[in-house]
């Protein structure tokens, strides 16, 4: 095999990885639907003084909302708001407000999503 096949077999098999050829990206609909009823947040990881004061019904600042995001090679995850969104389950509250934000297999945002998410 000479240098530029080698680099063409190296180039195909890059693109094959990277657009993931059994990759499904999660629409905007699916993301809303799942919302972060499928995440996971235990109160052993979260900072017990943050926990405490937003217990202690302090106010949460309206304009930092939850942010979830979805990218192609990970299941939808928080990037912000772990203490809000475990502390609005203890309370029984069935969603938040929030953005939830997909990405595309390049890391470029492909869609946004603002308003009521389901916890």
């Amino acid at each position: 095999m000479t240098t530029e096949e080698a680099r063409r077999a190296y180039a195909v098999r890059l693109k094959h990885l990277w657009l993931g050829h059994k990759m499904k990206l999660m629409t905007k609909q699916e993301a809303r639907e799942i919302g972060a009823t499928q995440i996971v947040v235990r109160e052993r990881d979260l900072r017990p003084e943050s926990l405490a004061y937003l217990r202690s019904g302090a106010t949460v600042n309206p304009a930092m909302p939850i942010e979830l995001a979805v990218y192609p090679d990970s299941p939808l995850h928080i990037v912000n708001g772990r203490h809000r969104i475990f502390l609005a389950r203890e309370r029984g509250e069935t969603s938040v407000i929030g953005r939830i934000t997909g990405y595309g297999p390049r890391g470029g945002k492909r869609w946004s999503y603002a308003g009521k998410i389901l916890i």
